[in-house]
């Protein structure tokens, strides 16, 4: 595995996880948008 590969590598790791992060925090946003709409 040369250095090339490996930093590919660390680049998509970082993308993932920086996307599944960014979609559990749209999730939560969301439900605590509905928990405050509904405690109204």
């Amino acid at each position: 595995m040369s250095y090339l590969d490996q930093a590919f590598l660390v680049v998509w790791v970082v993308l993932i996880v920086y996307i599944l992060n960014l979609i559990r925090n749209r999730i939560s946003l969301k439900s605590e948008l509905e928990f405050l709409q509904n405690t109204k």
